[in-house]
């Protein structure tokens, strides 16, 4: 009972938290903005799902590049430092 609660109190706080904001004018013309690039992009969505998958992908991609790139460069440092280990030990 408690949970329904607060979960309700959460809601209705979130609710009215909103429309107190969008009394000032420039939070009204920015939400409006916002909602209408929503728009835009789930119609591009609905539109051209192929696209969206294509962009996923080539986003997916970069990432793992970036992330193999980040991995290679701490492993050649570990070895650099394993190398800095080794000479100190052997001298």
């Amino acid at each position: 009972m408690g949970k329904n609660k607060l979960l309700t109190s959460i809601i209705v706080g979130g609710v009215v938290g909103g429309l107190v904001a969008l009394r000032d004018k420039e939070t009204r013309s920015y939400t409006t903005a916002k909602f209408d690039s929503v728009k835009r992009k789930c119609r591009q969505l609905k539109n051209n799902p192929s696209m969206v998958v294509a962009q996923v992908r080539t986003s997916i991609d970069e990432c793992n590049e970036r992330l193999t790139e980040g991995v290679d460069r701490t492993i050649n440092a570990l070895e650099q430092v394993e190398d800095t280990v080794d000479k100190l030990v052997n001298k």
